[in-house]
């Protein structure tokens, strides 16, 4: 019973380590999917159309009176930790793929993530409505602070990109707040007769993450990509692991310091840590446009994340419910 709980909810990841198995062991399919940029702007597409869909904008902006606990999270994540894996990053140096170094830096200023931050701290019986208003915030203002931060991080012409800021401004309009707003206007029209497609709609979501994975995945094994100082790309993406629990441990010892209540503790245990999958793509593709040789590498942080923050999610909501 207990694995086949641990199967129902950590499937997503066991997915995504098949979809590498199948890109590895079938690379033309894999390379030949990825080419095709319209599959994968349609699916960001798709992620953000029913996140529009599943977002309760109004209930979260009713918590936006706790202004200490949204301060925290929004420092914690635009600015403590992105200073933080920046400089773990520095020692590796030149031997360091560039797209590698891309895509830490990209992941590093991302926000929080849309959904799972709130579910678990829902789980965790922590402050819910705290968790959605700085889910929702964090997004909407990551579309332009975080390809801010990624130019202050990191200066493109060392990486050999030649990047256009207010192109990937557009871009990331485009693919990312317009089927936002336009799912937020669907949802306000349609009202209670969502009801019926509301249950499937994190399915559908993850399903579409997937498949941006898999083809992040062809980029990945395309020829000559990981040609490269295998141990330079290893280490750096294993240390995330140890890296994330770190996180977890700074902010819980920050929020007793602050004094929050175990809530608010719990809220921020499960929003200032965490980086969004699903807004760290369609950075990567917009900043990347003409570097699509360097988006396997550079999804591969935020990839590794991913599933590390999942899965210390499920283990720390047991351990942190009141």
């Amino acid at each position: 019973m207990h694995a086949r709980t641990i199967l129902k909810s950590q499937w997503p990841s066991l997915a995504m380590v098949v979809l590498l198995i199948l890109a590895w062991g079938a690379p033309r399919i894999a390379h030949h999917l990825a080419d095709n940029g319209i599959l994968r702007t349609l699916a960001i597409v798709v992620i953000f159309f029913m996140s529009g869909l599943d977002l309760p904008v109004r209930k979260a902006i009713a918590g936006v009176a706790n202004w200490r606990l949204h301060l925290f999270i929004q420092i914690t994540s635009f600015i403590i930790f992105p200073a933080i894996y920046w400089f773990a990053i520095r020692p590796f140096g030149d031997a360091m793929p560039h797209a590698l170094l891309t895509g830490f830096c990209i992941f590093a200023v991302l926000p929080t993530t849309i959904t799972s931050c709130v579910v678990f701290t829902r789980l965790a019986n922590g402050n819910f409505g705290g968790a959605m208003f700085n889910a929702v915030l964090g997004n909407i203002v990551g579309l332009v602070v975080s390809p801010a931060l990624f130019i202050l991080l990191t200066g493109t012409a060392e990486n050999g990109i030649d990047l256009d800021a207010g192109r990937v401004f557009v871009k990331l309009a485009r693919i990312v707040l317009l089927p936002l707003v336009v799912g937020q206007i669907v949802r306000a029209v349609a009202g209670d007769k969502l009801g019926k497609i509301t249950p499937a709609m994190p399915a559908v979501n993850r399903c579409c993450i997937l498949v941006i994975v898999y083809l992040s995945f062809g980029n990945l094994f395309a020829p000559g990509v990981l040609d490269r100082a295998t141990g330079a790309v290893v280490l750096p993406l294993v240390l995330l692991v140890p890296g994330h629990l770190a996180g977890l441990w700074l902010v819980w010892t920050l929020s007793r310091l602050f004094r929050f209540d175990h809530g608010d503790r719990v809220a921020i245990l499960f929003t200032a840590p965490q980086k969004t999958l699903a807004l760290g793509f369609p950075m990567i593709i917009a900043i990347l446009s003409d570097r699509p040789d360097m988006i396997g590498l550079a999804s591969l942080p935020i990839i590794v994340y991913h599933v590390t923050q999942l899965l210390a999610a499920g283990f720390a909501a047991d351990n942190v419910r009141s």
